[in-house]
């Protein structure tokens, strides 16, 4: 297995760490850094990606016998790390339970995420996976998920498909997981009568108080603008969580969808 560009991006997480190290404590829920991109042409898909890294002291992966894993972190710190590519280089730190909460974990599609073993024997120190169920004890610093073993990742965990090794050790000792950003949703498109023409998949960004639709990453403009291309302007309403048909994201997030706090812009 091939470590050289592994071990440039262990660098770059490295540097990262270090940088949002000073920008938080275990008191603070959030540190953010300025967020000022510039929205896309509507033809664009998502135009920011994170990636989410937790780290822990020890840990087991354990075969339930039926597909699944559960994989115990130990010794976790009570902050996810969080970092954007370029042009934006957003990064900071979130509380555990508040990432955790964030919708990044929906059961039916769930993020991919790159388990790596830091001291591990090459052939068994990488692992493409699915992340479900995720579980944290602030009290004993363990963070348990129930993991699906992948024989490829997508999004931005996708650099990893060269180093995986299809398998990590039962029991192992220092370890960092690197995992996904939100996942696509499945929109309905329809008319203002609320006769439905199909779906379309369209992307969600990340915010520390969920998965949604935004401006700068993804926007509710460009899923409508899939409905018109796949079908017809007049089929421009999406369907909102509470299976309201909308034609704006005020409507949306007046539906079901959106973050929940008033502060986070649209």
């Amino acid at each position: 297995m091939k470590r050289k560009s592994f071990a440039a991006l262990l660098l770059i997480v490295t540097i990262v760490l270090a940088v949002v190290a000073g920008c938080g404590s275990d008191n603070d829920n959030v540190t953010l850094q300025d967020d000022n991109a510039t929205p896309q042409d509507d033809s664009v898909g998502k135009t920011r990606s994170y990636l989410f890294v937790q780290n822990g002291k020890s840990g087991t992966f354990v075969d339930n016998g039926d597909g699944n894993y559960t994989l115990t972190i130990n010794g976790v710190s009570s902050q996810t790390i969080y970092f954007s590519d370029r042009p934006e280089r957003d990064t900071g730190q979130i509380d555990m339970q508040t990432y955790l909460n964030s919708g990044c974990f929906d059961n039916t599609n769930p993020p991919n995420a790159a388990i790596d073993v830091l001291n591990g024997e090459e052939g068994s120190d990488v692992v493409i996976v699915e992340l479900l169920n995720p579980v944290y004890n602030s009290d004993t610093a363990t963070l348990q998920y129930m993991a699906r073993i992948l024989e490829d990742a997508n999004h931005s965990v996708a650099i990893f498909n060269e180093q995986r090794d299809g398998s990590i050790p039962a029991s192992f000792g220092s370890v960092a997981v690197f995992i996904d950003d939100c996942s696509d949703i499945t929109v309905g498109c329809g008319d203002w009568t609320g006769a439905e023409a199909g779906t379309v998949s369209c992307c969600q960004c990340w915010h520390v108080v969920g998965c949604d639709f935004k401006p700068d990453c993804c926007s509710f403009e460009r899923c409508q603008n899939k409905c018109i291309s796949e079908y017809t302007i007049g089929n421009r309403y999406l369907q909102a969580p509470d299976g309201t048909w909308v034609e704006s994201y005020d409507s949306w997030e007046a539906h079901g969808g959106g973050y929940p706090y008033s502060y986070i812009s649209k």
